[in-house]
């Protein structure tokens, strides 16, 4: 219900392994289903509008190394 009520969602979150931690995307995975973030799936008719659209979205990202490290090993 939050996530549908807000005109502006942050995000943040540390990298873990490369990548979003996996409570996080499972999160994203359970919450953004069709019938919320996109129409149920029928007939094909080219691209489906998203059901979210004219809201924003901010990701920040904390890591624990310097950049150029990251750059370097991922």
């Amino acid at each position: 219900d939050q996530i549908g009520w807000c005109q502006h969602l942050v995000v943040i979150h540390p990298l873990w392994l490369g990548a979003a931690p996996a409570a996080l995307k499972g999160f994203f995975e359970q919450t953004l289903r069709y019938g919320f973030a996109l129409p149920k799936p029928g007939p094909a008719r080219g691209l489906p509008k998203g059901l979210l659209s004219g809201r924003t979205a901010r990701l920040v990202v904390t890591m624990g190394m310097p950049a150029f490290v990251y750059r370097w090993v991922f």
